[in-house]
């Protein structure tokens, strides 16, 4: 390898490191929208199962579903079901009167793995105070959480995804359809495979990985046999195995793309059916992280899947087109030798550069949904990153593009008539203006490789980070939407809205003691306001279930927002402690 090659290859891996440092457990699109039990709710008698309903059609492990008593041991049945996509179901033994906990932990069909949990009472005894549930709530929740190196592991897979569709895709466009010349340079060939071995390296650490930190297992269960055999049951297994496949296929087009790199100075004409195959294969090859990541959940999917596929083809084209430009068409070439492939490029990066301000446009517009998102959301301030990076990459493509159009400009006497008389202004450039001209540009286009680098690192982020829809959607102003938990000296009070939308919604009020345990109350009231959009209070009409537990059905709650919240508790004709805190409803 010539040293520009030892170099881009450095920052490549460079940026891979640093990305899985920084790669952290992802969260989703999918939404928890309602439970049976309800968070909060006190029963009369033991429930058969727990169910938990979400916003989109979720996956399951047979662990998904957790439910514990209040001494943290474990006491479902382990049979989970989901009865329909957006459903899961897990069964219950006999339940005495005591406090419960349930935990889950599924994958949403962007594949990226959300938890949560919450707990509910059986009959009016407790075997644990508040305070000791929310401690194991906590506790057992954390025992949810992705192993970091799993974590870091899954986000180097995709940017080696990312990175390996670029190096082939791009070397194969760059090879076609650019400069056929380049099927006869080694310099292209060992780019075209090393792209190949690195998708297929990508692909088979995250088919992997991606079982055990969807599900919170160990890091040594990569290799556990049942785990993998579970993960080709999913989503991105399925698309992890078609990728394999359509690399298979690839393994047999690329010798004959690069047949003739040993001897033959004018590469042969390639065959329609491989101009075909090759055709059909790129195509399934871009479209396979969109069904797999967030452009198959959401609004619009039909549209989305394919814009994130031409979004991914123009990228590949563009990078990996400057890979091999970089790497093994710059290095040594001269004015003249270059004027069969600069033009054609630059002309070609311009198209891509054109598809990828299109789509990602309307990408940032479906999945941030409005400005403040680039403000408030984990995923806007990432694109917002992104989008500086490439705006960056686009000034140095200018300046490269200007160089190319000044070296392969038309003549000046052929482009403008000179009036008899008449001075030329404009010398021909010498030789060694010429050569100046060619060197800068070898600059510019390796400082254009190692920013499409950076690019794509902020891409990986930014598949693993949740839309900024659904974090604006799962927070709002710090306050944890449908719950709040509001504390006095005197009286403390749980309140959840399920499903916490706007629109119908159960309330549950429960007071608490000093001990945590749901104490008698003489009245409870419950008030709401959205003072931004001047709406005035509304009253929850609460009804007394048993001591300390109050309840609501159906009460319409007419826009989402966060709502202030005013609780009173009588507890006597002296004593009523006025308690005030915010509730985010969708």
């Amino acid at each position: 390898m010539t040293r520009r090659p030892r170099r881009i290859a450095a920052a490549t891996l460079l940026a891979a490191c640093a990305l899985g440092a920084f790669a952290a457990p992802a969260a989703a699109h999918a939404e928890l929208v309602s439970s049976t039990p309800t968070p909060g709710e006190i029963l009369d008698r033991s429930p058969a199962a727990i169910e938990l309903r979400y916003t989109e059609s979720v996956e399951t492990s047979p662990d998904a579903v957790r439910v514990f008593d209040g001494r943290g041991d474990r006491i479902d049945t382990g049979s989970v079901r989901t009865p329909e996509r957006t459903t899961v179901r897990v069964g219950l033994p006999e339940l005495p009167a005591g406090s419960y906990i349930v935990t889950w932990r599924v994958t949403s069909a962007d594949s990226h793995p959300i938890r949560g949990a919450f707990t509910f009472q059986v009959g009016a005894g407790t075997n644990a105070t508040s305070q000791e549930l929310r401690g194991l709530t906590d506790k057992l929740l954390e025992d949810e959480q992705s192993d970091g190196v799993l974590g870091a592991l899954y986000g180097i897979a995709r940017w080696l995804v990312f990175a390996g569709i670029a190096l082939l895709v791009g070397t194969a466009t760059f090879s076609v359809i650019v400069w056929r010349h380049a099927r006869t340079s080694r310099r292209a060939r060992r780019i075209g495979w090393t792209g190949w071995a690195t998708l297929a390296v990508g692909t088979i650490l995250g088919g992997l990985v991606y079982g055990p930190y969807s599900r919170a297992l160990p890091t040594g269960d990569i290799i556990d046999l049942d785990v993998v055999v579970d993960t080709f049951g999913t989503r991105f297994g399925q698309m992890a195995l078609l990728r394999l496949v359509l690399l298979a296929i690839a393994a047999v087009l690329l010798p004959r793309l690069f047949r003739a790199a040993q001897s033959a100075s004018e590469p042969d004409p390639l065959p329609r059916w491989w101009l075909a195959t090759a055709g059909v294969t790129t195509i399934g090859i871009v479209m396979t992280p969109g069904i797999a990541g967030h452009a198959a959940t959401g609004d619009l999917v039909a549209l989305a899947l394919p814009v994130d596929a031409f979004h991914l083809l123009a990228m590949s084209i563009w990078f990996g087109g400057l890979v091999v430009l970089s790497g093994a068409v710059l290095p040594g070439g001269s004015v003249q030798g270059l004027a069969a492939v600069l033009p054609r490029f630059s002309r070609t990066a311009l198209i891509c550069v054109a598809v990828l301000i299109a789509t990602g446009t309307f990408q940032a517009w479906r999945q941030l949904g409005s400005l403040d998102a680039f403000r408030d959301t984990e995923f806007g301030r990432i694109l917002v990153i992104k989008l500086i990076v490439f705006g960056v990459l686009l000034v140095v493509a200018m300046f490269s593009r200007n160089i190319v159009t000044w070296l392969y400009a038309p003549p000046l006497d052929e482009a403008i008539p000179v009036v008899a008389g008449g001075a030329d202004d404009h010398p021909e450039p010498t030789p060694e203006e010429l050569e100046s001209e060619v060197r800068r540009l070898r600059i510019n286009v390796a400082v254009e490789v190692i920013l499409a680098v950076a690019v794509l690192a902020a891409s990986t982020l930014l598949v693993n980070a949740p839309p900024g829809t659904t974090a604006l959607a799962s927070t709002a102003d710090g306050v944890e939407v449908g719950t709040v938990y509001l504390q006095s000296p005197e009286a403390d009070v749980d309140i959840a809205f399920t499903p916490g939308t706007a629109g119908l919604n159960t309330v549950h009020v429960t007071v608490t003691g000093s001990t945590g345990t749901p104490i008698e109350v003489d009245n409870v009231t419950v008030t709401i306001a959205l003072p931004e959009q001047r709406i005035p209070d509304l009253d929850i009409p609460l009804r007394r279930l048993s001591p300390g537990h109050y309840y609501a059905p159906s009460v319409d709650i007419p826009l989402p927002g966060t709502w202030a919240i005013t609780v009173k508790v009588l507890l006597s004709d002296f004593e009523q402690p006025i308690l005030k805190g915010k509730i985010a409803i969708q």
